[in-house]
């Protein structure tokens, strides 16, 4: 399958502004642990235009000490969709089989553990 790669710079603040109250909070505390606003991604579309792929590299704070403005390194998150237009059924899981696990995450990375 032939695609199109464009590096595009996420802006988190205008991405959250489109979302509820918890959602805009978790935002900025997650931007507050990564220190900074934007994330580079990059994204793959097909010829009619569907994205076929998203990768973004994700900073890892520096919480050594004394902590640096520099990452301590990145993570990369990726996603790849195809099978367009096959017919899905899905069931969402009960919600005591679930959990919110953003601030666990924050908390992990804040204190080095994580």
């Amino acid at each position: 399958m032939r695609t199109t790669a464009y590096t595009v710079q996420v802006n988190l603040d205008k991405a959250a502004a489109k979302q509820g109250p918890r959602a805009r909070q978790q935002v900025a505390a997650i931007e507050k642990v990564l220190g900074t606003h934007t994330l580079p991604v990059q994204v793959w579309l097909d010829a009619q235009g569907r994205v076929r792929k998203v990768s973004a590299n994700v900073p890892i704070p520096n919480t050594g000490s004394p902590a640096s403005s520099r990452p301590a390194g990145t993570f990369t998150v990726s996603e790849e969709f195809y099978d367009f237009g096959t017919p899905v059924t899905t069931q969402p899981p009960p919600r005591s089989q679930t959990t919110d696990i953003t601030q666990q995450i924050i908390t992990k990375v804040k204190n080095g553990t994580g």
